[in-house]
């Protein structure tokens, strides 16, 4: 069935997105290669931040450079994204290791299935949490690093003459403009991949108190807020370096 599922995700790209639509086929399968070597460096003992780092620079550059080129508007993206995934790090380290958010939840104790598990398997919890997180939120902002430096690169065609701070309040503009729905998405996004962790919380009659102490719910909100924070952050940076590259082109 998966097989099938794959195929019809392969023939829908080909046939409605063409050219572009091979390219992002070749760049999932490209991004799956990788996943799958993160996966054994981490299990053979690298370190994990490193990895996710590299990993996480590695998506980027072949989802932007793979698919649109390597130009202005995909450098300028790649530098913004890689620079708030290096911010967020710090700040997930600090948060997961303070809150104590690695490892099986309340939840996954109830599970019978949790006894059998092997509990020693020499990888840190805390650290894979915080590739889970980071990894969970890359897309949503490749998208809009990518939205901002291609609107601002388009104004900038149409007019060249415009100064380096008003291209960056063109970026802010467009970035105000897509915010509400990037965050949204992100929003229904966790709460469709969540929606059992609801059900499992009403199963259980949890109470306010008990829900703010469950470390499933935390985890949960942690991945919406920390995705969000970064959305928002790629904003001013991806204005800022998009426009600074533009007018330096012109000025040279």
């Amino acid at each position: 069935m998966i097989l099938i599922l794959g195929i019809i995700l392969f023939l829908l790209m080909v046939i409605i997105g063409d050219e572009r639509g091979i390219s992002s086929a070749f760049t999932l399968i490209g991004n799956m290669i990788i996943l799958i070597i993160y996966v054994y460096l981490v299990i053979a003992g690298v370190n994990v931040y490193l990895m996710t780092l590299v990993c996480t620079a590695g998506f980027t550059a072949l989802t932007l450079f793979a698919q649109n080129g390597v130009n202005k508007k995909t450098v300028a993206a790649f530098i913004s994204v890689v620079t708030v995934m290096v911010i967020l790090m710090f700040v997930c380290v600090v948060i997961i290791y303070n809150g104590k958010l690695g490892g099986f939840s309340e939840l996954d104790m109830y599970e019978e299935d949790a006894a059998f598990l092997n509990h020693e398997i020499n990888i840190n919890s805390y650290e894979l949490m915080t590739a889970v997180v980071l990894f969970g939120l890359l897309g949503a902002i490749m998208d809009t690093a990518l939205s901002i430096a291609t609107a601002q690169f388009e104004v900038y065609q149409n007019n060249n003459e415009l100064t380096n701070k008003e291209l960056i309040k063109s970026g802010w503009n467009i970035g105000n403009d897509i915010l509400g729905t990037t965050v949204n998405t992100l929003l229904f996004a966790c709460l469709g991949e969540s929606l059992f962790l609801m059900l499992l919380f009403f199963r259980y009659e949890y109470s306010i108190v008990d829900l703010i102490n469950s470390k499933a719910f935390v985890q949960e909100l942690l991945i919406i807020a920390v995705s969000n924070i970064g959305c928002i952050s790629v904003i001013p940076l991806s204005s800022v370096i998009t426009a600074k590259m533009l007018v330096r082109k012109r000025i040279n």
